[in-house]
């Protein structure tokens, strides 16, 4: 079999901008159905192309996601018992917790529980001066609390606990 020109055109659906361009001609009226369908079908793809980022990045569309606003928290409390130290997000939002440093400021055993509105989420033993605990959550591995409920620590005594926490507000 060997190559013979033809009567079609040779060309790329997109010149060298990247416009799709028609290479089919025909007027669009009239019995030319081949022509209005195929304008249609490049209209259609040039929509789409105009929405796609303008650039790869290594091989991929790149995926913009919001940034998070984490909010930074720290003090200290003493009373036993529940200590709010966040409020609520309101209706339908959560707290979730990415970092948090919580640590027993005096010689006395003191059970901490980090908890929300539902109950205990954490509970820490900080059997002295020193003692706690300093963890990092990594993405989609935070501490979420229960909806519109407020972030508590909950102290065995009046004992005072030194906290530095990072959460951002979301569903």
């Amino acid at each position: 079999m060997t190559y013979q020109e033809t009567a079609y055109q040779k060309t790329n659906i997109v010149d060298s901008d990247g416009n799709v361009i028609n290479s089919f001609g025909g007027s669009g009226g009239g019995g030319d159905a081949s022509a209005t369908n195929q304008q249609s079908q490049i209209d259609l793809e040039t929509e789409i192309r105009d929405r796609l980022p303008s650039a790869l990045i290594n091989g991929y569309f790149p995926v913009i996601q919001p940034s998070l606003v984490i909010t930074d928290i720290t003090g200290t409390v003493s009373n036993s018992g529940d200590n709010t130290i966040a409020a609520t997000p309101g209706a339908g939002l959560s707290i979730h917790i990415t970092r948090l440093l919580i640590q027993n400021q005096t010689t006395t055993e003191t059970t901490i529980i980090l908890k929300d509105s539902s109950g205990n989420k954490l509970p820490i033993l900080a059997p002295t001066k020193g003692d706690g605990i300093a963890q990092v959550y990594s993405e989609r591995s935070e501490i979420k609390l229960a909806q519109n409920s407020p972030l508590i620590l909950n102290l065995s005594g009046a004992n005072s606990i030194s906290y530095s926490i990072g959460y951002y507000v979301g569903t």
